[in-house]
């Protein structure tokens, strides 16, 4: 994410392509971190088993704020 606020002419040629992009296909709005904690995303990669994944609050609802 901190490439994401450099510009792209400050990163080597890979990294500044993937940044540019990534700038032009979202909004200009400021891109913020989500703690693991609270992240949906990193459910699975925590080693949830199917079972737990298909109650998980947090998986389906997205955190409470």
């Amino acid at each position: 994410m901190a490439w994401l606020g450099k510009p792209p002419s400050q990163l080597k040629p890979f990294l500044a392509n993937r940044v540019a992009e990534m700038i032009s296909l979202t909004d200009l709005m400021p891109w913020k971190h989500v703690r693991t904690h609270d992240n949906p995303a990193d459910v699975i990669s925590r080693g949830m088993t199917p079972e737990k994944l298909a109650t998980c609050s947090l998986w389906w609802h997205g955190p409470s704020w």
